[in-house]
């Protein structure tokens, strides 16, 4: 039987970053399994609209990847999201593959990075060995993008599990979402920290990182930290960069394919 790995990602406009972290994730996982032909996919129209355009690269939609699967006699597809949480856009993967019903012969769909407690411990492994250098009396915002959904909850349960585990200078807030980085401002001054580390808690550093996260803008969340007397330090780095993060993604993809 024909075996198929298919990488989904949101996607970016940003070349230079999706050269060192969607490319370099979707690389890590087709090394991982190297018995799958390897396929990939991006869940923004938008994104693909605007690179077709702009720079004439054509990328599969997650329809035109599964009709490419199956046009490939493709039967067994593991799917794997390099999304932060199973939200809006992992739905679109599943309400996909549904409309496709008996094509394949089997499917199975990776977790994105956080789905809950379970993937808590590895993701307190790769945030500690990532950001090492971050002392004590020093604190790590975390700015993830927010969502309507209800999986947005997991950002907070996430800080909640750093703070359990002794990482009490970690914090998480988000762009979109109700942890404002308003909101982190108290928990800063009453750690009285010496700085204040800013990092995307996204795939790619693109449009937010640099704008909305580290921009001069008097919105940027590092605008607003500075204003608030703190000394800030940006990170200008996405998650996908990061070996520890690619290192999940192949875990969630191994645990169901």
């Amino acid at each position: 039987m024909e075996k198929g790995l298919l990488v989904v990602s949101f996607g970016t406009s940003y070349e230079n970053t999706r050269k060192l972290t969607l490319d370099r994730i979707e690389e890590d996982l087709a090394k991982a399994f190297l018995d799958r032909k390897f396929y990939k996919a991006w869940t923004s129209n938008m994104i693909l609209k605007k690179i077709r355009e702009r720079d004439g690269i054509e990328f599969d939609n997650i329809n035109q990847a599964i009709v490419r699967l199956k046009n490939d006699g493709i039967r067994d597809v593991l799917v794997q999201p390099t999304h932060i949480l199973n939200g809006i856009e992992d739905s679109k993967i599943r309400d996909a593959f549904a409309e496709h019903g008996t094509s394949f012969e089997k499917v199975a769909i990776g977790d994105s990075l956080l789905y809950g407690e379970k993937s808590f411990a590895d993701m307190k492994h790769a945030v500690k060995e990532i950001f090492s250098y971050v002392k004590s009396k020093e604190a790590l915002v975390l700015v993830g993008h927010g969502t309507k959904h209800k999986a947005n909850e997991v950002y907070q349960s996430l800080e909640k599990h750093f703070h359990t585990c002794g990482m009490e200078n970690i914090f998480i807030v988000t762009i979109e979402g109700e942890e404002s980085i308003e909101t982190v401002i108290p928990k800063l001054s009453r750690m009285k920290a010496e700085k204040v580390w800013l990092s995307p808690f996204l795939i790619v550093a693109g449009d937010h990182a640099n704008n909305d996260i580290c921009g001069d803008k008097e919105s940027s969340c590092k605008s607003v930290l500075e204003g608030a007397g703190f000394e800030v330090n940006c990170i200008r780095r996405g998650l996908g960069e990061y070996e520890e993060i690619s290192n999940i993604f192949i875990k969630h993809a191994k645990e169901k394919g």
